[in-house]
């Protein structure tokens, strides 16, 4: 599904492993890859960036989930339901998806860790049930998981690395996710790219 895959979720470390990942797309210093995932059809997607930037805009852009409809691809709503720290929170997110298929929206929980790697930020999140109920017109996914790693390099760069698996729920055949999921996190890529520029 083109229009999902940028929503953050909980990953372990160790899938960022090299084995089993497939290149996909590699244009303007953005690379997608995806992986089959064990007793699931659908793939697990990651993403690979090099680019301008620092961790502080880093993190002012994604801890802003108010903003994200402004950088991640196709997001029509994104709201903070629970502020738990400066670095962790609860928020809605609503994904615009073309009739006849219903958009896709989820209740997130998002945490930045500061980790004691010198320059290094990890970023988690995961859907969470039971904040919000069921919206009309809307299909509630309740199994997504993310991860982020972000490093400050020299010369003022990131290299930045994100994996995602999620489950979009409802009716939409895998076949037809997993033929289209490499154009969401692209697109949201570039946005995020040139952000980080600025």
């Amino acid at each position: 599904m083109k229009y999902f895959f940028m929503v953050l979720l909980l990953i372990p470390t160790a899938l960022f492993a090299q084995q089993d990942w497939v290149l996909k797309k590699s244009k303007d210093g953005i690379q997608v890859f995806m992986k089959e995932v064990a007793g699931s059809p659908f793939k697990e997607v990651r993403v690979k960036l090099k680019c301008t930037g620092s961790l502080q805009k880093f993190q002012s852009l994604v801890l802003d989930v108010n903003n994200h409809k402004k950088w991640v691809y196709n997001t029509k709503e994104s709201d903070l339901l629970k502020p738990i720290s400066a670095d962790e929170m609860v928020y809605y997110t609503e994904i615009f998806l073309p009739w006849p298929v219903s958009n896709r929206d989820l209740t997130c929980h998002l945490k930045l860790v500061k980790d004691s790697i010198p320059n290094t930020y990890f970023l988690k999140a995961h859907a969470v049930e039971g904040v919000l109920p069921p919206k009309d017109g809307r299909v509630r996914v309740t199994s997504s998981n993310s991860f982020w790693k972000v490093v400050q390099l020299e010369n003022d760069a990131l290299d930045i690395e994100y994996t995602i698996r999620v489950d979009p729920a409802g009716s939409i055949p895998p076949w037809l996710v997993n033929a289209t999921a490499v154009t969401g996190p692209f697109n949201s890529f570039t946005n995020l790219k040139q952000l980080l520029a600025k």
